[in-house]
């Protein structure tokens, strides 16, 4: 039986109350993780080489009225700037999505904070196979952004986390 909204109304409550969410979303990133291990499992990695292609990228979503966090975007209309994580599954395959974050419509291009957030979020989703670092402290994963993500801090996060990157500017 599914529990009533009531009970996962309370349930949430009580998970947050005490630190504001963190436990309780360490909890959800490590199922998701668990999850897709068991996947990856049954059905083989998305990797190339041995190694995982998370591709960063964000979208401009078009609203008609004023959702919460909508804003003018650079194109002109009005709606979110959401950015989002994918896992490449390569030719024929298509983008598991693996980490996102909801940002107003006038968020910028290149704010490599929230291109931090997502790839952490990423990285919490994958399992532990994947974000253990080898003997030379390198993890088996390629991050591909556009050129948004043709920031210092970003790329030096990146570098600092073990992974390689490929950014098109």
């Amino acid at each position: 039986p599914v529990a009533s909204a009531a009970t996962v109304s309370r349930t949430v409550a009580a998970l947050v109350a005490d630190d504001g969410g963190a436990a309780a979303e360490a909890a959800i990133w490590q199922a998701l993780a668990d999850a897709r291990a068991v996947a990856w499992q049954l059905g083989g990695a998305p990797a190339r080489d041995a190694v995982i292609t998370v591709d960063l990228d964000a979208s401009l979503v078009t609203v008609y009225s004023a959702k919460q966090g909508a804003a003018n975007t650079f194109k002109k209309t009005f709606g979110l700037h959401p950015l989002f994580g994918f896992i490449d599954h390569g030719p024929g395959g298509t983008g598991e999505p693996a980490g996102a974050l909801l940002r107003p419509g006038n968020a910028g291009s290149n704010t490599a904070a929230d291109h931090i957030t997502v790839l952490e979020r990423v990285l919490a989703s994958l399992p532990e196979q994947w974000t253990r670092r080898d003997g030379h402290g390198r993890r088996p994963i390629l991050v591909r952004i556009d050129g948004a993500g043709a920031t210092h801090a970003l790329l030096d996060f990146i570098h600092e986390q073990g992974m390689q990157f490929s950014v098109r500017y």
